[in-house]
This record gives C-alpha cells, sequence and structure tokens, in this order.
C-alpha cells in the first residue's frame, strides 16, 4: 500500500496516470499538479474523473492565479513551464 503519491511532472500527469491507472487502488492520498499547456487540449476532466472512478474525494487549489483572468496580457505574464494554469489536485479516500 502507498500512504501518498506526488505527480509534477509538468504537464503529463493525466497521461501517465491513465496508464498506471489498475495500480491507484494501492494508493492512499494523492497530490497531483495539474498543467494547463498553451495551445494544447486541457484533459482536466479526464484527471477528474479517473480519480473519482478510483474511489478518490478531490479538492483542488489554483497556484498564482491571475487576478483578472480575463485580461489577456495579464494571462499571458503567468505563463509558467509552458502552463498558463496550474493546479494541485489532492485526492483522499
Amino acid at each position: 500500500m502507498i500512504d501518498f503519491l506526488e505527480l509534477d511532472i509538468g504537464g503529463i500527469e493525466t497521461q501517465v496516470l491513465l496508464e498506471c491507472e489498475d495500480r491507484l487502488k494501492n494508493v492512499k492520498k494523492i497530490l497531483v499538479r495539474y498543467y494547463s499547456l498553451v495551445g494544447q487540449s486541457q484533459p482536466l476532466h479526464i484527471l477528474l474523473e479517473l480519480l473519482m472512478r478510483n474511489g478518490f474525494r478531490y479538492n483542488m487549489n489554483a497556484i498564482d492565479p491571475p487576478e483578472h483572468p480575463f485580461i489577456k496580457e495579464e494571462r499571458d505574464a503567468k505563463i509558467y513551464l509552458g502552463a498558463d494554469e496550474r493546479l494541485d489536485i489532492m485526492g483522499t479516500r
């Protein structure tokens, strides 16, 4: 049994979790750093469905959110490692 699993791998967290989904039953708590990469689709819904499907209850916190998210210049200034949105998603059973 794994007490705590943390994933922060620059935007491919959803892909990795889909590949090892059959092993998530062994994880008690999970922290996923979600990156929404500029110019790519946003698989947040896939990640959340995967967590729910595997019995996790999740909580999300935005990392460094823009003060005015609808102002393009501010959003552009907040890009970090190619991501325009970052979230910490914590899952517990």
